[in-house]
């Protein structure tokens, strides 16, 4: 979400005449649900929670993506979990959002090297709760995005035993709802041009980024959201190829 924070910090969304408000959802779904029910004109989320919504009827539609890369999305464990690669997952506790990337990549992971998904306990609890849970040792190991296993690398709770590059590659979208596009379409133009000048902040100012967003995301040290950019491509275009990846996406969730 790192550009709509530095699109607001920097003044982008103001010079485009747009207030833009924060509201703070877990994931996805919440954002979609936000939407619908008109307390959100919009949001970001990642691609997974946003098809499924649409598949069951939300009328939501993306209009740029936030970022991309599957290596952003990472299987963690605690440093004293016993857990140094994928097939040391049996009898393990796993811990997934649900309908999030973190269980779509989890899940073409075991599918991959075909493993056992049945052999792990999977423990379903919200992105935000799973540093307490990793620091608690009431589960083995989390699948997350960033920055958060960098954070919990740096703190020595977590090692990162495998990202998800090798299996999606897990975009992150803006996304409206119907009505309001249909309404406000000179808005949404606005709001998707502050949207690409914050891509292209932090591509060209990771550093200053860096420090915007620490403002944004709890726990966080700019350094290591620094570092954890290398993980994400912040290219706002829906391309092609980005197409072509929903649409892998869409398959895989009505399989």
């Amino acid at each position: 979400y790192n550009p709509v924070y530095v699109a607001k910090e920097k003044g982008f969304f103001e010079e485009e005449s747009l207030e833009v408000e924060f509201l703070w959802a877990q994931a996805s779904p919440e954002v979609i649900q936000a939407t619908i029910g008109g307390s959100a004109d919009g949001g970001v989320g990642g691609s997974f929670g946003l098809i499924a919504g649409v598949e069951k009827g939300a009328p939501v539609l993306a209009v740029a993506v936030y970022a991309y890369g599957g290596e952003r999305i990472a299987l963690a464990a605690r440093t004293d979990a016993g857990i140094n690669s994928v097939k040391d997952l049996y009898g393990k506790k796993v811990g997934l959002q649900s309908g999030a990337i973190g269980q779509q990549m989890f899940t073409t992971m075991m599918q991959v090297e075909k493993l056992d998904m049945s052999k792990v306990d999977i423990v379903f609890l919200n992105n935000v709760d799973m540093a307490a849970a990793i620091g608690g040792k009431s589960i083995d190991a989390i699948v997350t995005w960033e920055p958060q296993p960098s954070l919990l690398e740096a703190k020595g709770l977590v090692k990162v035993v495998q990202r998800g590059g090798k299996y999606l590659k897990s975009s992150g979208c803006v996304m409206f709802g119907s009505e309001y596009i249909k309404k406000n379409p000179d808005a949404v133009r606005r709001f998707v041009k502050a949207h690409f000048r914050g891509c292209q902040f932090i591509r060209q100012n990771p550093r200053e980024a860096s420090v915007i967003n620490s403002k944004y995301v709890r726990g966080a040290v700019p350094e290591v959201l620094e570092s954890s950019y290398k993980y994400l491509v912040f290219d706002p275009r829906v391309t092609k190829e980005m197409l072509g990846e929903f649409e892998a996406d869409m398959r895989f969730m009505l399989a």
